[in-house]
């Protein structure tokens, strides 16, 4: 069965007075404790076709049940895979890259060609690809980043934002006419559009529905940032609100909310995970919890509060984690006597370390390839920790022979050496290399978690049935002779991508991996 957000909301039991266009039921006259959102967490995605994953008996000796027949080692490559990596910005909030002596095409090239980015994201105003009702006007920047993205192998995200600090406003300018034209709340010019106004909330909902349209079921599309409140869509205004009122402003952002939630079907949706504001930023985020969103973290060791490092790090296992940190984000190299805290360490380093302290799937890049380059050359220790240890990476750690059943089963200890869960559900798979037959299954959602080992069981065909207790050199023979393989695919919301796995041991082209008696393993 595929599963889209609909079903995801189905079987996880939200109700229709919790998503409605009514605003914060159950929510709104409800205290939400900063350090505690385990009341908003979503039940799990259903896992179809769920792995056994114990408890599982106790070894008999005299069957000899269990004995490792196979193990891996991590690898000390980066491993790129869906629902993590890093990301490079084609746009970013000022726009395209701005890097001397290179065109626009030229700097998005760059970005997308480096070996180890995996994400194109792209972060603009409203106003930019849409001037006129009733269509979109990409512009080419943005086109042909999404054309050398699908390309070259990488996924894609981005963010429209409704609010951009400056002299002009993010939302199209017929929106404004529209719309009772736009509220200045700052002394810095952060102009915002009424959002509660019924002309306004047409258009957002008319541009929700053409980008779902053209994106929303195709699978390079990784993730998509919620088009939120404020400065840069991030849901903060600097302490102010263009609301009248607070209930005015609690009713319409969570239509905001939900709007999305209920326009985007098969690509997970991310929440920025900042901290109180004017407009109720907890009631927002508790909405968009339930709704089951990924996570968006930026200013990750200036600005950030111990309750929102307990939430990063305590939300649902299936939920993804994006950290950025705008400081430093051009890369520059600068004078070690103002940037390294110790000898060799750029002050960078700690914020990209952080991220993994924080379960980070992503960690953005942003705009200058030439820049990371460099800064990669000099100053390794960010980038080797994030290279290991960045978003899920899963092997099979051991591989046991059960021969005590009238057929053969495979057990497995998934290990994950990675910071982060797998956002979604790991499904495994065994099968011969002429794909007669493939077997398998889903691990629970979002598992197995960081540096866990999630044990399971893989039955195999009826049709490979030997005498149960064989001899176990015999059958491990036997099993060398099926040229089994292992591999294992990432599903979110309907769509099903193919996981490499980070062992050290080689891989098939496919990313899967031979199943074979590891030698000094041998069962006797």
């Amino acid at each position: 069965m595929k599963t889209n957000r609909r079903t995801f909301i189905k079987t996880s039991g939200l109700s229709a007075a919790f998503l409605g266009v009514t605003g914060f039921q159950g929510i709104k006259d409800k205290k939400i404790r900063p350090e505690d959102w385990s009341d908003y967490f979503p039940n799990p995605p259903k896992v179809y076709n769920r792995l056994d994953q114990g408890m599982f008996e106790t070894i008999v000796p005299e069957n000899r049940f269990g004995e490792t027949i196979m193990v891996t080692s991590p690898s000390d490559e980066y491993v790129s895979n869906p629902g993590m990596g890093y990301q490079v910005y084609a746009y970013e909030e000022k726009g395209t890259p701005d890097v001397p002596g290179q065109t626009e095409a030229e700097a998005i090239e760059k970005l997308v060609k480096l070996p180890f980015s995996d994400v194109v994201y792209m972060r603009t105003d409203w106003r930019v690809i849409q001037q006129r009702p009733g269509r979109l006007d990409l512009p080419e920047m943005w086109e042909y980043a999404i054309k050398l993205a699908k390309e070259n192998g990488k996924r894609i995200s981005f963010r429209i934002q409704l609010g951009n600090p400056g002299p002009v406003c993010a939302v199209p300018q017929f929106v404004l006419d529209k719309s009772n034209g736009v509220v200045n709340i700052s002394h810095a010019q952060l102009l915002l559009p009424h959002y509660e106004h019924p002309e306004f909330k047409k258009y957002f909902k008319e541009l929700n529905r053409m980008l779902a349209d053209l994106y929303d079921d195709d699978p390079a599309v990784e993730c998509i940032d919620f088009a939120g409140y404020g400065a840069w869509g991030e849901w903060h205004a600097q302490g102010a609100s263009s609301f009248p009122d607070l209930l005015t402003a609690s009713e319409t952002l969570s239509w905001m909310i939900e709007e999305q939630l209920d326009a985007w079907n098969y690509t997970p949706l991310v929440m920025a995970a900042h901290g109180g504001s004017s407009v109720r930023l907890k009631d927002v985020m508790a909405t968009a919890m339930k709704g089951g969103c990924w996570w968006r973290r930026d200013n990750v060791g200036l600005y950030i509060k111990p309750s929102e490092v307990f939430m990063l790090n305590n939300h649902p296992a299936w939920q993804a984690n994006i950290i950025e940190d705008g400081r430093f984000r051009d890369y520059r190299l600068g004078d070690p006597s103002k940037v390294e805290d110790i000898p060799g360490q750029h002050i960078r380093d700690h914020l990209m370390m952080k991220a993994a302290d924080l379960k980070a799937n992503y960690w953005a890049l942003w705009q200058n390839a030439d820049n990371i380059l460099k800064y990669r050359e000099k100053y390794k220790r960010g980038f080797e920790v994030l290279d290991r240890q960045l978003g899920y990476r899963v092997r099979p750690s051991w591989v046991w022979l059960d021969t005590s059943r009238e057929t053969y089963s495979i057990l497995l200890g998934i290990k994950n050496d990675g910071c982060a869960n797998p956002p979604g559900i790991l499904r495994i798979y065994l099968s011969d290399k002429k794909l007669s037959f493939k077997v398998g299954g889903g691990l629970d959602p979002g598992m197995p978690g960081a540096g866990e080992v999630r044990v399971c069981r893989i039955q195999l065909p009826y049709h490979l049935k030997w005498k149960a207790g064989e001899n176990e050199q015999k059958a491990a023979r036997n099993l060398a002779k099926l040229d089994l393989r292992l591999s294992a695919e990432l599903e979110f919301y309907g769509k099903h991508y193919p996981v490499k796995w980070a062992c050290a041991e080689p891989l098939n082209s496919d990313g899967s991996l031979n199943i074979h008696p590891t030698l000094g393993l041998e069962l006797r």
